[in-house]
C-alpha cells in the first residue's frame, strides 16, 4: 500500500474517536512492513491510550513483530507526559524504525516528537494528507490559533440543497430536500459536536429540536444556540420546552435586553431554563455571529460547533469567514451540481448517501 492509502486507513480509524477524545485531537495510526498492514489503532477516548500504542498492541495481538516496521500517524507523536506517557517512547521501545506523519504538532507542550525520534536514529518524514490534517484542526485551533481565528471554535456548516444550488423547496417539491439516510448522518454529526447553532427564523419555521436521534450512541449532548435579535423564540417551541433537559441558550442584542419588552421576554425564557446572552451587533443590527461563537468558547468551552440554519445566517457566517468545513447533501436530479459554498472550497470527500450526493468541503484557513 502507498503512503496515501495507509493514511486513508489511519484517518478512518481516527474518526472513530470523534466525540470521545476531545479536547484531545482525533489521531489514527497504521503499522506496516513493505506496504502490508500489521496493526491499526486510534485514540479512543480522552485519557485513554494514544493511537501509536493502540496500533502497536493491535499488531502484536495479530502475532506480528513490529521491530523494523513503519508507522503512519495522522499527527506528530507526542513527546510529553500527560494522562499517558509519550508516544515517542512507545515507538522507540517497539523498535519501529520509520515514522511517517501527516503534520507536525504545533502545541508547545506536546511537540518535539519528530526531533527526538531522529536523535535515536528513527527515519522521520512528513507526507501531507488532507483528511488527516483536517482531523486535528479543532485541536490546533485551540492550542495554536492563527490570529484571524483566535478565540473561535471549529465551525462545520450543514445544509441540504437541490442540484441547482437552491436550499428551499418549490411548489410540488418535497418538504425534505435530503433523504432519510442523509438526515441520519446529520443526527450523527449532532451527537459529536459541542453545540448546534441556528437562527430564530428556523425556529419559527420548523420548530426543531436540534438533538441527536436515531443514532446508536450519543457521544456528546450538544448545546443548542439560537441567534435571535428581538427575542422572538416562542416559549411554546420544542427548544424551550426541553431546555431543562438540554442546555439551551438564546443570543440576542444588548439593545434588546435594555428594553422593557426585552427584559420581560428574557425572564420568560430564563424561567423555562433557557440561558439568555447579549452580544454586540453586526452592520445589520443582528447579533454578531463572530461574537456569538466567541461566547461559546469563553463561557461554555466549545471546541466545535455545527451551524444548522437558514440561508440568511449561512450567508452571514460565510461572509464573516468563520466557516471551516461544510457538510452538504445534494438531492438527485438532472444537470450539473452548483455548489452553494462558492469558490475557494476543496472537496475532501464525495460519496453517495441513500440517493443523495454528500460533499465534505474545506477551505484554507486564514
Amino acid at each position: 500500500m502507498t503512503d496515501h492509502e495507509l493514511f486513508n486507513l489511519a484517518a478512518r480509524a481516527a474518526l472513530r474517536g470523534m466525540g470521545d477524545v476531545e479536547p484531545n485531537p482525533m489521531v489514527g495510526a497504521v503499522i506496516s512492513r513493505d506496504g502490508a498492514v500489521l496493526g491499526i489503532g486510534h485514540h479512543r477516548r480522552f485519557g485513554g491510550l494514544h493511537a501509536e500504542r493502540e496500533a502497536i498492541a493491535n499488531a502484536r495481538a495479530r502475532g506480528h513483530d513490529v521491530r523494523g516496521a513503519t508507522i503512519h500517524v495522522t499527527l506528530e507523536p507526542c513527546s510529553h507526559f500527560g494522562r499517558q506517557p509519550p508516544c515517542v517512547d512507545a515507538v522507540l521501545e517497539a523498535g519501529i524504525t520509520r515514522v511517517v506523519m501527516a503534520q507536525h504538532d504545533p502545541h508547545t507542550v506536546s511537540a518535539g516528537g519528530a526531533e527526538r525520534l531522529r536523535s535515536h536514529g528513527v527515519q522521520v518524514s512528513v507526507v501531507p494528507h488532507a483528511i488527516s490534517i483536517g482531523l486535528a484542526n479543532a485541536f490546533l485551533r485551540r492550542v495554536a490559533p492563527r490570529e484571524a481565528k483566535a478565540g473561535l471554535p471549529w465551525v462545520i456548516a450543514k445544509w441540504a440543497q437541490w442540484r441547482d444550488g437552491r436550499m428551499t423547496s418549490g411548489p410540488g417539491e418535497p418538504r425534505w430536500i435530503s433523504c432519510a439516510a442523509s438526515r441520519r448522518r446529520v443526527h450523527r454529526l449532532r451527537s459529536v459536536v459541542d453545540a448546534v447553532m441556528t437562527g430564530v427564523g428556523t425556529v419559527l419555521a420548523d420548530d426543531p429540536l436540534l438533538t441527536a436521534r436515531d443514532v446508536a450512541r450519543v457521544r456528546r449532548l450538544a448545546k443548542r444556540v439560537v441567534l435571535d435579535t428581538h427575542l422572538r423564540t416562542p416559549v411554546t417551541s420544542r427548544l424551550v420546552q426541553t431546555a431543562h433537559d438540554v442546555t439551551t441558550m438564546v443570543v440576542t442584542s444588548e439593545q434588546t435586553l435594555r428594553s422593557p419588552q426585552g427584559q420581560a421576554r428574557r425572564f420568560e425564557l430564563e424561567d423555562r431554563g433557557v440561558a439568555v446572552h447579549a452580544v454586540s451587533v453586526d452592520v445589520h443590527g443582528r447579533p454578531d455571529v463572530i461574537a456569538a461563537m466567541g461566547l461559546l468558547v469563553r463561557e461554555y468551552g466549545c471546541v466545535n460547533v455545527m451551524l444548522e440554519c437558514g440561508e440568511e445566517l449561512l450567508r452571514t457566517s460565510f461572509a464573516a469567514g468563520i466557516v471551516d468545513q461544510a457538510l452538504v447533501h445534494i438531492a438527485p436530479g438532472e444537470g450539473p451540481i452548483r455548489r452553494a459554498a462558492g469558490e475557494g472550497w476543496a472537496v475532501l470527500r464525495q460519496h453517495v448517501v441513500g440517493v443523495d450526493t454528500e460533499l465534505l468541503l474545506s477551505r484554507d484557513q486564514a
